[in-house]
């Protein structure tokens, strides 16, 4: 591999990198007026924590003793927020 390839190939993918996190700014910037953009933003983070939490515990056997670790974690965090 001569000296001139690998140049090419750094520039290359320094050049892709640098467009791949531009992107996401670059594209979001003219959404930020975006009324649907404002709900989503206020809606979404209590969203992301349901879908969460149910995931979790979703395969949990309440009626075992193991249970109750998980469900004090899960009613510390409730009565903290």
């Amino acid at each position: 591999m001569s000296d001139t390839y690998a140049v090419v190939a750094v520039l290359v993918s320094a050049a892709v990198t640098w467009s791949l996190r531009a992107l996401p700014f670059a594209a979001l910037a003219p959404l930020r007026a975006s009324a649907t953009v404002r709900y989503l933003s206020t809606r979404m983070p209590a969203g992301v924590m349901v879908i969460l939490v149910v995931y979790c515990l979703r395969d949990l056997p309440i009626t075992e003793s193991r249970a109750v670790a998980a469900l004090a974690a899960l009613a510390g965090a409730v009565f903290a927020h």
